[in-house]
């Protein structure tokens, strides 16, 4: 799993969306899952796609890291995290 989108340290305003933008490198069928902890904790699924991007918007001021984990049918995972803030507007 490659999370090329948001970087690391990102600041972002609350109540307005951002990217999450992923690859994943599997040649077994796999689905991915977007999670994210801090203020607010919550998932999206990534389904099952080789490229991602989704939408995310957090209304809870803070610092959130956003997870991509990733496994396929032959139960192996792979997954990429980064930190970003969300600021009050």
């Amino acid at each position: 799993v490659i999370l090329s989108e948001p970087s690391e340290g990102s600041v972002f305003i609350n109540g307005h969306s951002f990217a999450v933008t992923y690859l994943v490198g599997d040649s077994n069928p796999f689905t991915s899952t977007i999670f994210y902890t801090g203020p607010s904790n919550g998932s999206i699924s990534g389904g099952s796609d080789i490229f991602v991007t989704a939408n995310l918007t957090l209304s809870v001021p803070g610092n959130y890291e956003i997870n991509i984990i990733a496994t396929d049918s032959a139960g192996y995972s792979g997954s990429d995290n980064v930190t970003i803030s969300i600021v009050q507007s």
